[in-house]
C-alpha cells in the first residue's frame, strides 16, 4: 500500500471514528437497520426457496362423526377440525360453509383466519326431520388460502377441502305407534269399502243379468258411486301419504272414517230402496200372472166366433202390453200397464154358448218375481300396505334409497416431489377436475382418508342419488393402538407397498357405497400404482382405468438424476425405466381393463419431447391395452405440463377425453 492510500484510510478511519463518537445513538440506528435489512432480505429468500420447495400451505379437514344416527326430530352436533401446516410469517385465511345437500340448502357460512399451527373446531348442528325414515347428507365445505406480505410469499391458490356427512333418521317410539295405528285403520276402512263396493256391484250384476235395472234409483246409485269413488280416492291418497312415511298427516286428515260412515248410510237408503221396488215389482208379477191365468181358462172356454175374435183382440193386446212392461225402466208406467191390464174387460166371457169356438192365441209371459240379493257380502281382505322404503334426497330430488349402479371414481395422485410436505397436499391438483366432475352426474365427495373412521353400516354413500367422486392419498397408513387408530404418513415406500394400500383404498370405497368396482382416474406415479395393483389383484374391482401423464415406461435423464434429491428415494428408483419394477410392470401378466392413456407432449426435454417431466415415448402404452390420447402444451420455468395439464380451464381437451371416455 502506497503512503498516500495508508494516509487517506487513516484519514478515512479517523472521521468513522470522529462520527461514531459524535453521533453514537444514530451509529447504532444504522447498524441496527441495515441488520434488520439484512436479516428480512434474508427472511425473503428463504421464504421464497421454501415456497419453491412446495411449502406453502397444508390443510386437513377433520370430523368427530360422519354417520349420524338420529330419531325424528332430535338434534346432533357435529365438530370439524382444521388443521393448519404453513410458513411461519404467512396468515390464512378459510372460508368455509355447511349445507344441506338433501335439500340443497345452506345452513352456515363463515370466514376466519389462521396466524400459527393451531386446530380451528367449528360446530354445526343437525336436526333429524320430523317424520319418515331415510337418509340425508350434509357437506362441509372449506377454502383457505395464504395472504401474501413482504415476508410470505405464496402462489395464491386456493386449498379446498370437503367431507360428507350421512344422517340417518328413524321414527321415535310415539311415532312407531303411530305408523301400527294408521295400518290397522287403513286395513279395516279398506275392508268395509271392499265389503261394501263388492255386495254395491254385485247388486247391480243381479240386477243387469235379470234385466231389472228399474228397481235401482239413479240418484240414489250415483250418491253411493260417488261416494265409493271419493274413497277410494282419498284411500290412494292415504296410500302415498304412507309412502312418504307421512302418518302424522293421515292422522290429522282423517277422514276414511266419515266417508265410511257415509257410504253406509248410503248403501242403507240404496238397499231399502231396492228391497221396495222389488216388492212393488213382485206384487205388479202377481197382479200379471193372475190376468194371465184368466185368460188361459178363457181360452178353454167354448165360445161363439164373435167371442173368440173378442178373445184373441184381448190376448193380442194383453201381449203387447208385457212386452212394453219389460221395456220400460219406470217402475210407474210398469204400474200403469198393469192397471191398464187390469181394467180390461173380461165378464162379457161369463156366459158360454153352445158352440165350440176356442181362442187359438198363444199368451206370451215370461216374467217371474225378482229375487236381488242385498246382503253384505263377508269379505276376507289380506291388505298389505306398501312396504315404508327409506328415502334419500339429493337437491331436493327424492327417490326410495337403493345402491347406485354408476361406479364412483376414485382420483389417485402422483409423485410428491419433495418428500418432506405433507402427503396431504398430493390432493390438491384434482380440485378443479373434481368440482368439473360434477358436472356429468357425479358428486364431489372431498377426501377420504385410510385413517378415517369408516361407516357402522355398509353402503351409506351408496344410497346417495348420485355416483361419487373422490380423492385419496397411497401416503397415509394407520396403527392399531389401545386408544383406536393413529394416523401414519409414510412416504417412502416402494410403489408394490402403495399398491397395497390402493387396495384397502379400493376396498374402502366398495364399502362405503357397496359398488362391486370403482373408476381410477390416476396422475403421473399414481398410473404406475394402479397399474400394479390390477398386475396384483386382478381386475375384479376396477371398470375402467384412466392415466394421466404417466411414465408408462418410467422416467429418464435428468428426471431420474434430480428426482432423489428431495423426493423419496423408493419412489424415485421404482420409477427409473431401468427399473426391476418397471420391468415387471410391461412385461408380466395383468388382467386386461379398459385403459384411457392420457400423454403431454409439446415441451422440450433433454432426451426428446415430453411434459415437463415424462418422455412422450415413455409414456405411450401399446395400443392392444390402452387407447393413446394427446394434448399439446408448453412448459414454461417451474410451470410444467405435467401438472398443469390438469388445469381444466387451460386445457380443456383433458375433461373432454374424460367426459368422452365415461
Amino acid at each position: 500500500m502506497t503512503h498516500k492510500k495508508m494516509l487517506k484510510k487513516t484519514n478515512s478511519d479517523s472521521f468513522v471514528k470522529k462520527f461514531w463518537k459524535k453521533h453514537k445513538f444514530l451509529s447504532w440506528l444504522i447498524v441496527l437497520i441495515m441488520a434488520g435489512l439484512v436479516i428480512i432480505g434474508g427472511l425473503q429468500v428463504f421464504d421464497y426457496i421454501k415456497l419453491l420447495l412446495g411449502y406453502d400451505l397444508t390443510i386437513r379437514l377433520g370430523v368427530d362423526k360422519n354417520d349420524l344416527n338420529i330419531i325424528n326430530g332430535q338434534n346432533e352436533t357435529i365438530t370439524f377440525t382444521i388443521d393448519r401446516i404453513s410458513r411461519i410469517f404467512c396468515n390464512t385465511q378459510c372460508e368455509y360453509s355447511f349445507s344441506d345437500l338433501s335439500e340443497d340448502k345452506l345452513i352456515s357460512k363463515g370466514s376466519f383466519d389462521l396466524k400459527s399451527p393451531i386446530t380451528k373446531e367449528i360446530q354445526q348442528k343437525v336436526t333429524a326431520p320430523s317424520n319418515g325414515e331415510g337418509q340425508k347428507v350434509y357437506s362441509f365445505d372449506l377454502i383457505c388460502k395464504n395472504n401474501a406480505n413482504f415476508i410470505c410469499h405464496t402462489d395464491g391458490k386456493n386449498i379446498t377441502r370437503r367431507t360428507l356427512i350421512t344422517a340417518e333418521y328413524y321414527l321415535s317410539p310415539e311415532q312407531l305407534n303411530l305408523k301400527q295405528d294408521i295400518e290397522n285403520s287403513l286395513k279395516k276402512d279398506y275392508e268395509n269399502f271392499i265389503t261394501v263396493n263388492q255386495t254395491f256391484n254385485s247388486i247391480n250384476d243381479q240386477v243387469s243379468n235379470s234385466n231389472l235395472t228399474f228397481i235401482i234409483e239413479k240418484n240414489n246409485s250415483a250418491k253411493l258411486t260417488g261416494l265409493l269413488n271419493n274413497f277410494e280416492i282419498l284411500f290412494n291418497e292415504n296410500l302415498l301419504l304412507w309412502i312418504r312415511q307421512d302418518y302424522e298427516q293421515i292422522k290429522v286428515q282423517d277422514k276414511g272414517y266419515v266417508l265410511l260412515k257415509q257410504i253406509n248410510d248410503s248403501f242403507k237408503n240404496f238397499s231399502k230402496n231396492i228391497l221396495e221396488n222389488e216388492l212393488e215389482y213382485n206384487y205388479l208379477i202377481d197382479n200379471l200372472s193372475s190376468i194371465k191365468q184368466n185368460l188361459e181358462i178363457l181360452k178353454e172356454n167354448n165360445f161363439n166366433q164373435t167371442q173368440v175374435d173378442e178373445l184373441n183382440l184381448i190376448i193380442d193386446e194383453f201381449n203387447t202390453k208385457i212386452e212394453e212392461f219389460e221395456k220400460n225402466s219406470e217402475v210407474a208406467k210398469k204400474q200403469k200397464i198393469v192397471g191398464f191390464l187390469n181394467a180390461l174387460n173380461l165378464s162379457i166371457f161369463l156366459n158360454q154358448t153352445n158352440e165350440t169356438y176356442h181362442s187359438n192365441h198363444t199368451i206370451i209371459f215370461n216374467l217371474g218375481h225378482a229375487n236381488i240379493s242385498i246382503e253384505l257380502i263377508n269379505v276376507s281382505v289380506n291388505l298389505s300396505l306398501p312396504e315404508n322404503k327409506k328415502i334419500c334426497c339429493l337437491k331436493g330430488d327424492c327417490n326410495f334409497c337403493k345402491i347406485q349402479e354408476h361406479y364412483p371414481i376414485v382420483l389417485v395422485h402422483g409423485h410428491n416431489f419433495n418428500v418432506d410436505i405433507s402427503a396431504d397436499n398430493s390432493i390438491n391438483l384434482f380440485d378443479e377436475l373434481q368440482n368439473r366432475l360434477e358436472n356429468l352426474g357425479y358428486l364431489n365427495a372431498g377426501e377420504l382418508y385410510l385413517y378415517e373412521a369408516t361407516r357402522k353400516d355398509p353402503g351409506i354413500l351408496g344410497m346417495i342419488n348420485k355416483p361419487l367422486v373422490l380423492r385419496s392419498s397411497y401416503y397415509f397408513d394407520f396403527l392399531s393402538k389401545p386408544e383406536g387408530y393413529k394416523s401414519v404418513q409414510i412416504k417412502s415406500e416402494n410403489l408394490d407397498t402403495y399398491s397395497i394400500r390402493l387396495k384397502e383404498i379400493i376396498e374402502n370405497v366398495k364399502y362405503e357405497t357397496q359398488s362391486p368396482k370403482v373408476i381410477i382416474i390416476a396422475h403421473s406415479m399414481g398410473g404406475l400404482v394402479a397399474r400394479r395393483y390390477i398386475q396384483i389383484f386382478g381386475n375384479d374391482s376396477i371398470s375402467e382405468l384412466i392415466l394421466i401423464n404417466t411414465p408408462n415406461e418410467g422416467i429418464t435423464g435428468k428426471t431420474s438424476s434430480y428426482c432423489s434429491i428431495i423426493g423419496a428415494l423408493q419412489e424415485c428408483e421404482d420409477m427409473d425405466s431401468k427399473s426391476l419394477f418397471i420391468n415387471k410392470l410391461n412385461n408380466e401378466k395383468s388382467d386386461s381393463v379398459k385403459t384411457i392413456n392420457i400423454v403431454g407432449q409439446g415441451c422440450s426435454m433433454d432426451l426428446g419431447e415430453g411434459d415437463g417431466i415424462v418422455l412422450k415415448d415413455n409414456a405411450i402404452l401399446d395400443p392392444k391395452i390402452a387407447q393413446n390420447f394427446f394434448i399439446n402444451g408448453s412448459c414454461s420455468g417451474a410451470d410444467l405440463l405435467h401438472n398443469s395439464v390438469l388445469d381444466i380451464n387451460r386445457y380443456p381437451e383433458l375433461f373432454q377425453i374424460i367426459n368422452q371416455s365415461l
